[in-house]
């Protein structure tokens, strides 16, 4: 799989694939964290069990879940 960069207002994040339906974000050589979709009442929710806050993984989940359209 192919990292691809993502421009926001305040950083310009790295997102690598990891294959497995896991995305490892990075700031730089910095790994933020890993975010994944986890269903929970028929519903497609972003994860993660690293210290990132859940407004952050949903607005990352939607830029990728956009990025693969």
């Amino acid at each position: 799989m192919i990292s691809y960069n993502l421009h926001l207002p305040a950083s310009n994040l790295t997102i690598e694939p990891q294959g497995d339906g896991r995305y490892q974000i990075l700031d730089g050589d910095d790994k933020l964290g890993v975010i994944f979709t986890e269903t929970s009442d028929k519903r497609m929710n972003w994860v993660t069990n690293d210290p990132l806050k859940k407004k952050f993984v949903q607005k990352m989940g939607a830029l990728i879940k956009e990025h693969q359209i």
